[in-house]
């Protein structure tokens, strides 16, 4: 008598089991409880970003997010695989749910996952009910708003505020060469604002990782030592630029009439790099760093170039 074949589906070949399993498991507690780099690059590389990528893919393969008008889909799936990147430290190994079981890293990095999805899906339908329920021109989309000068120029005040805390930090802790790679790029990135292409915070920082040439988890972890330094500026300033929450190109000029003389150097956009920083010596800024700071150049560059200058 021939064995009769078992009845029921056939187990999913991509199925969370064949790309999440126990291997990541232990690949997630390793990598958040070890100390040594080389061997969380080796984790992440190997496995948790493979899996990470997968789970991404299969959440944005849910019915409920096959229809978010506002965005491709593609970019919309990358924006979430790096916003579940930087939450990847936010995992606590052995927690425990109140079911009394362990909270596993497949079901918390896709929740994550699906609640960043599901904020996005939100927010593009309000702009679209705000609109009357015409579709998002996605290539018009600008998140500064309206700004006047006044506030186009706070903000260029605290962008080079930004960047002059990124250079005490780096001359006041212990940086290592990642560090120094993550802070250059992030220096650069401020330094030439209005001249990169980005349209949400995931995209600042999946630039930043092409720029340090560095992978997201060791671009997150030294990011980290630049935070604290730039959220203390960002709260000792008495008034903040009125901006929406993700970040572009603003489309306001600013009024180089209404700025000061540094200001005019360094918004002039006819001007080069070495002109603004000759001209900035002429005005009175003679420290190297600071020179250096204002236009985003190597301390070394600025000290040839004025030292050239005054002779």
């Amino acid at each position: 008598m021939e064995e009769q074949k078992k009845r029921g589906r056939k187990p999913d070949p991509n199925g969370p089991k064949r790309y999440f399993g126990e291997r990541e498991e232990k690949a997630i507690a390793e990598y958040l409880t070890t100390a040594t780099v080389d061997r969380k690059n080796i984790l992440f590389r190997d496995i948790i970003d493979p899996a990470l990528r997968h789970l991404t893919r299969g959440v944005m393969r849910m019915p409920k997010f096959q229809k978010i008008i506002g965005i491709p889909l593609d970019q919309l799936e990358e924006d979430a695989y790096y916003h579940v990147i930087f939450q990847l430290d936010k995992f606590e190994v052995g927690r425990i749910n109140e079911a009394g079981q362990e909270v596993k890293a497949y079901s918390y990095y896709g929740t994550c996952i699906k609640n960043y999805i599901l904020g996005e899906k939100i927010r593009l339908d309000k702009m679209i009910a705000e609109q009357g329920g015409t579709p998002l021109d996605i290539t018009e989309m600008s998140d500064y708003g309206a700004m006047d000068d006044s506030s186009l120029q706070d903000f260029e005040d605290l962008r080079l505020d930004i960047i002059a805390e990124v250079d005490k930090v780096i001359e006041q802790r212990r940086m290592n060469t990642n560090d120094l790679a993550v802070g250059g790029s992030l220096k650069y990135m401020l330094g030439n604002w209005h001249k990169i292409e980005f349209d949400s915070k995931n995209g600042f920082l999946r630039l930043l990782c092409q720029y340090s040439q560095l992978e997201a988890p060791v671009v997150g972890r030294s990011l980290k030592k630049f935070k604290t330094a730039i959220y203390d500026k960002l709260l000792t300033r008495k008034t903040l630029p009125v901006v929406k929450a993700q970040l572009s190109k603003p489309k306001i000029k600013p009024n180089l009439n209404l700025l000061t003389p540094k200001e005019q150097i360094l918004n002039d956009p006819t001007m080069s790099k070495s002109n603004k920083m000759r001209a900035l010596f002429d005005i009175g800024i003679l420290k190297t760093t600071e020179i250096a700071s204002l236009t985003s150049a190597h301390p070394a560059f600025v000290a040839t170039v004025i030292r050239k200058h005054r002779s």
